[in-house]
């Protein structure tokens, strides 16, 4: 399981478009994030309050409460600009991580890979497909689609469960820390994702 494009990159590359707030930076955003996603799936009780918001919607609500958290008025136009130029930036700035298909390549040849994402489902494929990405993937779990999201235990257990290995023989890479905590704490082993020749070397040692 392993975060193979620059999530945090490509956010640091958005918030240069939007206006100047006194926010809080990336974790704060990615948490805000998490709560506004669509529910896709009702089976799974959500580990936060999901709202059914479409897509665009969503990303506006991220928004408005990301101004809301920091102690900043926004109405609902701000949130919808900051939303936008929010957008329009990740898409420029996304790419996969230097190195990622090659890894992911050697990791093929000794196990199966799992992407676990923050995400929407639609969104998560067509990221995956951008970046070249997508031929390494054996399962997908996101939360938009199953209304559980990082760091919930639930979203690590359910993703093992789709892997079909138990919890021990899997590896986990994360670029946040509280994900890779969570992970752990689900019995998973859990690698923090600080750079490529990092992640590089510490897989090598722990899948031989």
């Amino acid at each position: 399981m392993v975060a193979a494009h620059e999530h945090p990159v490509a956010q640091r590359h958005q918030l240069l478009g939007v206006e100047r707030r006194p926010l809080r930076g990336l974790t704060m955003l990615d948490d805000v994030g998490a709560q506004v996603l669509p529910v896709g799936r009702p089976g799974i009780e959500p580990a936060s309050q999901l709202l059914t918001h479409p897509t665009d919607d969503a990303r506006v609500e991220r928004f408005r409460r990301l101004y809301d958290s920091a102690g900043v008025e926004a109405d609902a136009a701000v949130a919808a600009t900051a939303a936008a130029r929010y957008r329009a930036r990740y898409l420029e700035a996304r790419r996969a991580v230097r190195g990622a298909a090659a890894l992911l390549e050697q990791v093929k040849q000794r196990a199966a890979v799992a992407i676990v994402s923050n995400n929407l489902l639609e969104e998560q494929q067509e990221k995956l497909r951008f970046c070249g990405l997508d031929p390494f993937v054996d399962v997908l779990v996101v939360s938009g689609e199953i209304g559980i999201s990082k760091p919930d235990p639930r979203i690590f257990e359910l993703a093992v469960q789709r892997l079909g290995v138990p919890p021990g023989r899997a590896v986990f890479v994360d670029d946040f820390l509280k994900n890779v905590d969570a992970a752990r704490a689900a019995g998973l082993v859990a690698v923090h994702f600080q750079n490529t020749p990092q992640v590089i070397a510490d897989l090598r040692q722990l899948l031989g």
